[in-house]
């Protein structure tokens, strides 16, 4: 099983065409929420966006949700500390099964979160 691990955040995305180039072949997505480029260009069995509360309740997460089909959202905390960060770590590592393919897509990822 493939599965892509996004996240998304809540600032103000703009409309880009994103370019994914593999064996001579060219795929371009034009969006303003990667995810939806990233569905596109893996084909995953499975999808899961990290959001935190105040993003599941915002505009971006609306907007992904008309956009894809369909997502699992992955509840995270905000990532002010250590605890937060081991717990950021631990509900991604219990998301993901034994033997799946992971797509890590960290480019509206949290920067205080590497």
């Amino acid at each position: 099983m493939r599965t892509l691990l996004s996240f998304l955040g809540k600032g103000p995305y703009q409309e880009v065409t994103y370019v994914w180039r593999e064996d001579g072949k060219e795929e371009q997505v034009t969006t303003d929420l990667f995810p939806k480029a990233a569905a596109s260009f893996f084909q995953p069995d499975r999808i899961l966006i990290a959001v935190t509360e105040e993003v599941r309740t915002g505009e971006n997460f609306r907007r992904l949700q008309e956009q894809l089909s369909s997502f699992e959202p992955l509840l995270i905390p905000e990532g002010r500390s250590e605890a937060d960060l081991w717990e950021l770590f631990e509900r991604i590592a219990e998301a993901i099964g034994n033997g799946e393919r992971l797509v890590l897509d960290v480019t509206h990822s949290f920067r205080r979160c590497p």
